[in-house]
Order: structure tokens, then C-alpha cells, then sequence
């Protein structure tokens, strides 16, 4: 019955890298099956990827990617679920032959006969757009961090004979590749035959977006919150998400092993994690945006996080204990907008952050103590907008940021004591709008590193007021 109430067996989520392809795609997965459709989601990343090409985009092999569409095709039409893919179209194998400066109407050709090889299956594509490509760009590689920066430049820019041929280097030519590679992909999908849901993200009203895509699959689909006894743990994710009415997570208490993502999001009533007894995660933790969460506790148990632990948008949240056995993150650390939090003594035992750490808009967080264990960071370090913040005491051991150190907007920082053992900085100092800092404290702050045999760029950078 799914893919008849759809008119669809096969869903393409299309959009440059951080427009939420995956997120898009994983939300879909769990309505459609909220709604009593069979699904399968098959990640961009999946080893077993059935259509992804291993391949540096070599014209030559077209017809060999065409015939694992084809293959592709035949298996799922003998299906009664809906498959949806994130990126494939255009991302992935496209954008490889676009890379390696392959001629535009040769992958004209080729995107015309990957729909016609999926055409049983009326495909449908989620098109995510962005009015301003280099700024949205941008922000992804800030949020991302130098390293993942780097390597996409190195990827896709400075080895690959597109960008090459153009003359483009660095951010700047990756931001002019991505806004060649948008153009042609617009004028694609203007002449494809197949349905399109174009979303426009630039004001990144998600709820919103999300509603518009499931009303264009099928009238038919309700958007429903996830009940009680209908927790999903589906892909690998454990996602708890805009679930009224739930104060603590019982219903999971025998999942020890999270295979990807932990993700709790927009639950308006949920107080605390009693009940999760999560050891382990094989990707990310996201908590966003939980309007009464209070304790954080029960993540007691998780001892590392290979990519991003993401603690935003909780107001009543005054504590980060919980995650005080975590001893390395693998991605970002990100705590943003969590107003009632005074102190960073729930990470204590934290030791080293590979790409990043944003400690942003904490209206009342006052001192950075709990960070004392950190030593290097292989990002970035950004300090942002936090009100009650006076000093950077804390950061006593921190010896290393790979990346960019930005201090700004913090109008009570009168020092910037807590970084005397800062020995490498690999990117940017940048420093400006905290009211009270003096300039004399700069000073001495860079001469005082300085005598510690500092290596690194210390250009200030100032910002304007």
C-alpha cells in the first residue's frame, strides 16, 4: 500500500554538502513508517552502497554505473516499500563527473538515463536549495571545522581538474565549484521528467520544511510525533523526537548499543534521560532544543563520542554532568544557548576534541571551569556571545587549537586568563566586541604566549565594534 500512496518508490534527497540530506532523509524514513509504509533508507556512506560508484567521475565508466541503476531498479520494483536515497542523483556519482571537468552534456545525459533506468519506479526528488551558496558554504565549513574544510578542498579543489582548469583555489574556488555545480544542477532538474519538491532553506525553518515535503509526497501522510511505546531506534539511530507529553525515556532501558546517532530533539515535556542506559554510540549525540530538560544524567555510562555531542537550546538545563566520563570527541563539541548553565563541570574528564569546540550564547555561564583536562583541540575553538562570561579560566592546560581561536561578543570578559599555556595555534587569533577587554589585556596576553615558545600566527584579528 506505501508506495501506491505515494505514487512513489524511490526518493532522492538532493542538496550541497550540509543542507541536511541525511537528516531529511532519516525524518522521512521514520514518518513514512509512523504512517504504515515500508521503507528502507540507504545512506549516502552504506559500504554496500547499490548505485554509488567508487570512482574519480571517468567518463568511461557511464555505462557501468548506469547498469548498477538498472540492477537498482529491477530489485526494488519487485518491492512493496519506498527507497529513499540521500544525494545519488546529483551528489556522489554526478558530482564526480562534474568534478573531473567531464563536458556538461555528457552528465546531461547521464542524469536523463539514470531517470530513465529508475523510471519504473517513479522516482520523486526533495530538492534542497540555498539562495547564497558561498555564505551557506561558509557557515557548513565553520560548523564542520578546518579538517573536514580541508579535505573537501583537497577533494574536490585541489586535485581535480574542474577547479584546475578554472583557476580556483581554497574556500574560495570550492565556494565558485559548488556555485558552477548549483547552476547546472538547477537547469537539470527544470528538464527532467520527475516529480520535484524544491525547498528553499535559507531561513532554516525545519519544522516548516519537513511538513511542506510530506505534504507533496501525499496529501494522505499525517506528521506524527512518536509515541510512548514507539520509541525509534531505526538504521542504527536512536531518535527521540517531538514526543509531547514524554518526561523520561523508560522505554529504553535495554538499549546499551547505539550503532549511529543518539539524537533528542524538540521534545517540549521531557525532563530528564531516566531510563537510557546507552554505553556507546557509533556517531553522534544530538540533544536539541528540549524545552524542560533539566538533568542529563543517565548518559553517564558513554565514555567517547566518534563525531559531534551537540547539547543546544535548553533553558532549563544547569548542568552538563552526565557526559563527565567522556574522555575524547571525535567531531565538534557544541554547547549553545543552554541559559541556565554556570560552569562546564559535567566535561571534566575531557582530554581532546578533534574538530572543534563552539561555546556560544550561555546567558549565564560565568566561568569555563570543568575544562581543566582539555589539552588539544584539532580544530577550532570559538567563544561566542556568552553574557555572564569574565574569564577563560579553565582552559589552564590547553597547549594546542589546530584551527581558527575566536573571542566575541562576550560583554563581561575582562581577561583572558585560563590560555597563558597556549602553545600552537594552527589558525587565526580573532578577537573583538567584548566590551570590557582592554586592548592592554591583548597585549599582554600575546606577549605573555609569546615567552612560552608559541608557534602559530598571532596577527590579531580584530573585529569590528
Amino acid at each position: 500500500m506505501g508506495a501506491a500512496l505515494l505514487n512513489t518508490k524511490l526518493i532522492f534527497v538532493e542538496g550541497i554538502p550540509g543542507s541536511g540530506k541525511t537528516n531529511t532523509a532519516e525524518f522521512l524514513c521514520s514518518q513514512l513508517e509512523r504512517n504504515g509504509i515500508p521503507v528502507a533508507h540507504v545512506h549516502e556512506k552504506d559500504p554496500n552502497h547499490p548505485t554509488r560508484m567508487e570512482w574519480q567521475g571517468e567518463a568511461s565508466r557511464i555505462e557501468e554505473s548506469l547498469e548498477r541503476w538498472r540492477d537498482f531498479a529491477s530489485s526494488r520494483a519487485q518491492s512493496d516499500s519506498v527507497t529513499i536515497l540521500d544525494g545519488q542523483l546529483f551528489h556522489r556519482n554526478t558530482a564526480e563527473l562534474f568534478f573531473n571537468d567531464v563536458e556538461l552534456g555528457t552528465i546531461a545525459n547521464y542524469v536523463r538515463d539514470v531517470i530513465d533506468a529508475v523510471s519504473q519506479l517513479n522516482p520523486t526528488v526533495v530538492y534542497l536549495i540555498q539562495s547564497d551558496v558561498p555564505s551557506f558554504l561558509r557557515r557548513t565549513c565553520d560548523d564542520r571545522g578546518n579538517r573536514w574544510e580541508n579535505t573537501q578542498i583537497n577533494l574536490k579543489v585541489t586535485t581535480r581538474a574542474r577547479a584546475k582548469r578554472n583557476g580556483w583555489r581554497g574556500f574560495a574556488g570550492y565556494a565558485q565549484l559548488y556555485t558552477a555545480f548549483r547552476e547546472m544542477t538547477d537547469e537539470l532538474i527544470g528538464k527532467l521528467d520527475v516529480r520535484v519538491c524544491r525547498i528553499n532553506m535559507t531561513d532554516h525553518q525545519w519544522s516548516e520544511y519537513l511538513t511542506t515535503i510530506l505534504s507533496y509526497l501525499s496529501p494522505s501522510l499525517q506528521e506524527k510525533d512518536i509515541s510512548h511505546n514507539r520509541l525509534a531506534a531505526t538504521y542504527g539511530d536512536l531518535c527521540i523526537f517531538r514526543c509531547d507529553g514524554l518526561h523520561s525515556i523508560t522505554q529504553c532501558e535495554t538499549i546499551t548499543n547505539v550503532a549511529r546517532d543518539l539524537k533528542l530533539i524538540r521534545n517540549p515535556d521531557l525532563l530528564n534521560l531516566d531510563g537510557l542506559n546507552v554505553e556507546r554510540v557509533g556517531r553522534d549525540i544530538y540533544m536539541l532544543c528540549n524545552d524542560s530538560l533539566q538533568s542529563i544524567t543517565s548518559l553517564n555510562r558513554v565514555k567517547t563520542v566518534p563525531r559531534d555531542l551537540r547539547v543546544d537550546g535548553h533553558p532549563k538545563l544547569a548542568s552538563l554532568e552526565g557526559l563527565h566520563r567522556i574522555e575524547s570527541i571525535g567531531g565538534r563539541l557544541l554547547i549553545v544557548s543552554n541559559h541556565s548553565l554556570r560552569d562546564l563541570q559535567g566535561l571534566r574528564s575531557l582530554r581532546y576534541v578533534s574538530r572543534g569546540i563552539h561555546v556560544t550564547a550561555n546567558n549565564n555561564l560565568a566561568v569555563l571551569d570543568g575544562l581543566q583536562a582539555l589539552k588539544e583541540i584539532g580544530g577550532f575553538l570559538y567563544i561566542r556571545q556568552n553574557e555572564q562570561l569574565e574569564s577563560l579560566e579553565g582552559l589552564e592546560h590547553l597547549a594546542s587549537i589546530g584551527g581558527h581561536l575566536e573571542i566575541s561578543n562576550n560583554p563581561r570578559l575582562r581577561s583572558l586568563r585560563g590560555l597563558e599555556n597556549l602553545t600552537h595555534l594552527g589558525g587565526r587569533l580573532i578577537i573583538g566586541r567584548n566590551d570590557i577587554l582592554s586592548q592592554a589585556e591583548i597585549d599582554g596576553f600575546v606577549a605573555q604566549i609569546k615567552e612560552r615558545g608559541f608557534s602559530g600566527d598571532l596577527s590579531t584579528e580584530l573585529l569590528p565594534p
